[in-house]
């Protein structure tokens, strides 16, 4: 149903989006391409979203895609390069980014 509604651009987005759920349940059962994918559906709609990209880069990392991974890695940590260090989110995408 959100994939039929328009959002006017003024207005917020979904506090989470159904496909960033989706996708939360399907890297919970261990299916990480499939998460992957789903997380990457809901980028396509809500565009720079920092769940998301987090989630989309675990599922990589967990699927054994490293590259996709890093890729993924990376623009989260250039997203969240003024947040709040101590979120576990961002340490778990610097170690993994550790030579």
């Amino acid at each position: 149903l959100e994939d039929g509604t328009e959002k006017h651009p003024v207005t917020p987005g979904e506090l989470l989006p159904a496909r960033e759920l989706y996708a939360d349940l399907l890297l919970a059962a261990g299916r990480y391409p499939e998460a992957r994918a789903a997380y990457d559906a809901a980028l396509e709609r809500e565009r720079g979203r920092a769940r998301s990209i987090f989630g989309a880069a675990r599922a990589a990392e967990l699927a054994g895609d490293r590259a996709g991974a890093r890729t993924r890695y990376q623009r989260f940590l250039a997203l969240m390069e003024h947040a709040d260090g101590d979120r576990p989110e961002i340490g778990e995408a610097r170690k993994f980014l550790l030579p």
